[in-house]
This record gives structure tokens, sequence and C-alpha cells, in this order.
């Protein structure tokens, strides 16, 4: 995992999150931030058009299985219905999906 994060990773990794932008209906004037990197990366985006940032988190490759990222982010949306306790909103894609992904050429050193 140490070559995962190294600048020419990060920025294929920045990359594959702009790809994504349109998935949230999120404008090519988009600006991504990196926020934190852990196992996991965050950046926040935002959008001119919109009226708040989004925050979106990438997954490292072989970490998780979708079916267990789906399953976190269903549990999310139970304990937010269920007034439980106030957790983030995940923000589906234009076509419904909590999940969108991109294919990384992943080099690690």
């Amino acid at each position: 995992m140490a070559g995962l994060y190294q600048d020419d990773s990060l920025a294929r990794l920045r990359d594959g999150v702009s790809g994504l932008l349109g998935h949230w209906q999120l404008s090519e004037r988009t600006k991504l931030s990196l926020l934190c990197i852990s196992e996991n990366a965050t950046y926040r985006a935002d959008d001119s058009e919109r009226d708040a940032p989004l925050v979106i988190r990438v997954h490292r490759p072989g970490y998780h299985t979708r079916a267990e990222i789906e399953s976190e982010l269903h549990w999310l949306n139970a304990l937010r219905a269920a007034d439980v306790v106030h957790t983030v909103c995940p923000t589906a894609t234009r076509d419904g999906s909590l999940l969108s992904a991109f294919e990384q050429d992943v080099r690690v050193a």
C-alpha cells in the first residue's frame, strides 16, 4: 500500500474522480479538493451551480467489495430514516445508484 498514494497515483485518482462528476450532475468546472487519505481518499467537490458541496469517498482497490460498501450506505440511510442518529446522507447518482466506479491503473511501489 505504500506506493498507492504517491503523487502520480494521486493524479490518476483525481482524474478518475473528475471523470465521474457528471454522474452526480456536477459540472466540468467543479473544483476538487483532497480532504484526507487513509484507507480511502475523500474529496470535496465544489460546483458553483449547486447549493452545497458534495463529499466523494473513493475506496481503496480490493479493500471492500461493492456489496459491503452498498450495505454500509444502506445502513446509513436506515439510521437516518429511523432518526436513530444523525449521519451523512449518501447522494445517489443520476441513475439512482449510491456507487459509481472507474478503472484505476494501480501501481504499488
